[in-house]
């Protein structure tokens, strides 16, 4: 039977949401990975605020919302609080984390500020051989290999962000208004946008985007990608398809680049996981089938390609039990 190693709590602060989770973790006998007791979850506003003045302190008031109701909850000492956070390397970012983590949990439990992309890694059980594609707000690759991190992508919606929520939100929003002008072919789109962002008229479109901060105006082009996915599979919208169909090339591509840098450091090619982790995932079978119809063009049909077993923030809570471990972040 398996035995107790005790409470944890995992943090994933992402550019659209922060969650949590209190968990019980029990060791099984013969396996690396423990088993998880998910207890509590909690929610809170963003922790990636792009653009504005004070992210920093938008971001440690969110993880202050998620962190509390888990600190409550636990009713005997925790082992460790991770807290996994898109752009860790921004200015002060993990200084402020870390000091929200010292004030609410003290030198109670082992506390840890990490990459959401580590979290992530671990949200797909892909610690040793495997490549992580995830998009969520943002779009990345990770893997690690030989005791090292590699990672593609990962640059915000300015440099690249290609295949993410926003990204796919923003090209329906472009095809919408282009076809509202005349400047290109008939859409659902059209009507869904205005519908989505309760408007009379697309040309309406600019002033609701626009007069919004970057974190907020990302945040509602983002809120437009589950629209776009359903118009493209439920309602086989021409350009709907056009565009997550080259979302799934561009998340294949990050796979494929670190695949090979896998191979290179002796993964055995055929034998390599896939994870696709984020929350557009969820949304798509045509995003499922267009990663794998280019990933196996590449010449890496016999990979597995799977989705996450666990949450990011579960993912988080591993990243620190097996940080003593040679595949993880030590």
């Amino acid at each position: 039977m398996s035995d107790r190693c005790g409470l944890h709590i995992g943090i994933d602060g992402g550019g659209s949401s922060t969650t949590g989770v209190l968990c019980l973790l029990r060791r099984i006998p013969g396996s690396i990975i423990p088993l998880i007791s998910v207890l509590r979850r909690s929610t809170s506003g963003p922790a990636n605020w792009l653009g504005s003045v004070d992210s920093n302190l938008r971001m440690t008031n969110s993880l202050r919302k998620a962190l509390k109701p888990l600190l409550q909850h636990a009713d005997r000492p925790l082992t460790s609080v991770t807290v996994a956070l898109a752009g860790l390397g921004l200015k002060g970012r993990s200084r402020a984390a870390k000091q929200t983590l010292k004030d609410l949990v003290g030198d109670a439990a082992n506390c840890r500020v990490i990459s959401d992309t580590w979290a992530a890694h671990g949200a797909g059980g892909a610690f040793a051989d495997g490549v992580t594609v995830i998009s969520g707000t943002g779009s990345v690759a990770v893997t690690r290999q030989a005791g090292r991190w590699l990672s593609v992508g990962g640059h915000g919606f300015i440099l690249g962000d290609e295949g993410s929520g926003f990204w796919i939100g923003q090209q329906g929003l472009q095809a919408a208004v282009r076809a509202d002008e005349g400047r290109g072919p008939a859409t659902v789109l059209m009507e869904t946008a205005k519908q989505h962002f309760n408007l009379h008229s697309l040309k309406q479109l600019p002033a609701k985007i626009h007069s919004a901060e970057h974190a907020v105006a990302v945040g509602r082009i983002s809120g437009f990608c589950p629209l776009v996915l359903s118009a493209a599979d439920d309602e086989n919208d021409a350009v709907a398809r056009k565009i997550v169909k080259r979302a799934g090339y561009h998340l294949a591509e990050l796979a494929v680049t670190l695949a090979k840098r896998a191979v290179r450091r002796g993964a055995e090619k055929d034998q390599l996981s896939i994870f696709a982790v984020g929350g557009v995932w969820q949304g798509s079978v045509l995003l499922w089938e267009e990663l794998k119809k280019h990933f196996c063009q590449c010449g890496y049909c016999g990979a597995e390609i799977a989705s996450p077993i666990y949450s990011p923030a579960e993912g988080a809570v591993l990243a620190t039990y097996l940080a003593d471990k040679e595949f993880t972040a030590g």
